[in-house]
């Protein structure tokens, strides 16, 4: 029964989300803390599946011998999220999202269907809602459609952009906030890389590239990685970015 005094930085959506789970525990009967926060994780598990999805769609295609087995083993780290963000927090929803969103974008652009790049936009655009910073998604996927000369796709792709950034206008009217104000808010406190919050030095980001990359177990894949540069020249484009 607390008022819940939000930063003005914080979108509205989770906490709308995290209400309506328990009011309908409490509505079911369910009045003990532990269990309605049980059913909270419950449902953040069934969220993350849609990664399971995205992951699928991305790499169900490929020709690779090893992929699959990559693909394997980071689906068998889904069940360990839960000890590794205990929480429940925006990325654990936007995260999910994104991944489903990129499995769509590729399926539009090995079949060129609107429909596929329709459902990319819309559910990046739910991810973008949770967690403003995967928007920055965008213009990567624009990107790629100028360099393949969509351009029908990029005026659909910014079309829903838009259609989305008018959903999250209204979320800020209902939260009695001016029209994406909740956004520019979240730009201010971020300008100064939001050191206010902690920092990590500068190698930070470089080991987490490594872990990815599983060095030094992958030094053998390093021989192809000239051929991959001249097929895949766009990635370099996302790693800048990164």
């Amino acid at each position: 029964g607390r008022p819940l005094n939000v930063p003005g930085y914080r979108n509205q959506v989770l906490v709308w989300v995290v209400s309506g789970v328990l009011n309908l525990c409490k509505f079911l009967g369910i009045t003990s803390h532990l269990s309605q926060l049980q059913w909270l994780y419950f449902l953040i598990g069934l969220v993350s599946l849609l990664s399971i999805v995205g992951i699928y769609l991305l790499f169900k295609d490929s020709e690779s011998r090893l992929l699959p087995i990559a693909v394997l083993y980071v689906v068998a780290l889904n069940p360990g999220l839960t000890f590794i963000s205990t929480r429940i927090l925006g990325e654990s929803v936007g995260a999910s999202f994104l991944i489903l969103a990129c499995g769509c974008f590729y399926q539009h652009t090995r079949t060129l269907r609107l429909s596929w790049l329709i459902t990319s936009c819309v559910f990046l655009g739910i991810g973008t809602i949770f967690r403003f910073q995967i928007g920055i998604v965008y213009p990567l996927f624009i990107f790629f459609l100028l360099c393949s000369r969509q351009y029908r796709s990029v005026v659909w792709m910014i079309a829903v952009g838009f259609l989305i950034l008018g959903v999250q206008a209204g979320i800020d009217v209902l939260s009695s906030r001016a029209p994406l104000e909740t956004l520019w808010n979240y730009f201010e406190i971020n300008k100064n890389g939001a050191v206010e919050f902690g920092t990590t030095p500068w190698y930070s980001t470089w080991l987490t590239v490594f872990g990815f990359a599983l060095l030094p177990f992958s030094f053998g894949l390093w021989s192809a990685l000239k051929r991959w540069w001249s097929q895949y020249w766009q990635l370099s484009v996302v790693v800048v970015f990164f």
